[in-house]
């Protein structure tokens, strides 16, 4: 087996046994309540903190890992509730807030006693910014279910970047009597006009 990334000795063996429980605990910056989530059941205690289980309600896609890519990727993590049970959170700003994703292994299988057990430290296999926030309605047999999906995304966050735009006016305004504007003025301009050479 490779790793591309450090595994405790306990989680490795574990991992590495005929049967092992696995974990993965998700952490989103959500404004003013900061969300803890595990794939299993009940809480669990970890950095001293307590995440609360999801279970069967809650799934995750996370991109494949290639070394040495620079390319930007997502990962989506969604909830199954009842509608009124995300009413609190839809209209909430999450853009370019932290999520980070990590994988454990617990004892035993989840609900018993050491399925609340970790054997080491989770490992993280995903950090990233919140990037977009989607909500699903669909009916069922038992009535009506929705889900709410949140898609973290690497790389620079979508309002990290800007354009500076600065004229001999901007300059003469901060500067007065600096001439160094003028030699900018219409600089572009004169740069994109095709000039045929002398024949």
């Amino acid at each position: 087996m490779e790793l591309t990334r450090g595994c405790p000795a306990a989680m490795l063996e574990a991992i590495s046994g005929p049967v092992f429980y696995p974990v993965v605990f998700v952490y989103l910056d959500w404004p003013n309540a900061p969300v803890r989530a595990h794939s299993g059941v009940g809480v669990l205690t970890w950095g001293g903190e307590e995440w609360q289980g999801v279970g069967k309600w809650g799934t995750l896609s996370v991109p494949a890992e290639v070394g040495g890519s620079m390319v930007a990727t997502e990962a989506t993590v969604t909830l199954v509730a009842g509608a009124d049970k995300f009413d609190d959170f839809v209209d909430a700003a999450i853009r370019n807030r932290e999520g980070e994703i990590h994988i454990g292994c617990v004892a035993d299988r989840p609900g018993t006693v050491g399925g609340a057990v970790l054997l080491a430290d989770p490992v993280a296999i995903f950090f990233g910014t919140m990037d977009a926030m989607s909500m699903t309605i669909e009916p069922t047999e038992a009535g009506v279910q929705s889900s709410m999906s949140i898609t973290l995304a690497t790389g620079p966050g979508a309002r990290s970047a800007a354009t500076v735009y600065h004229s001999e006016q901007d300059q003469a305004r901060a500067y007065p009597g600096d001439t160094a504007g003028r030699m900018t003025a219409l600089a572009m301009s004169r740069a994109q006009v095709l000039t045929w050479p002398e024949s």
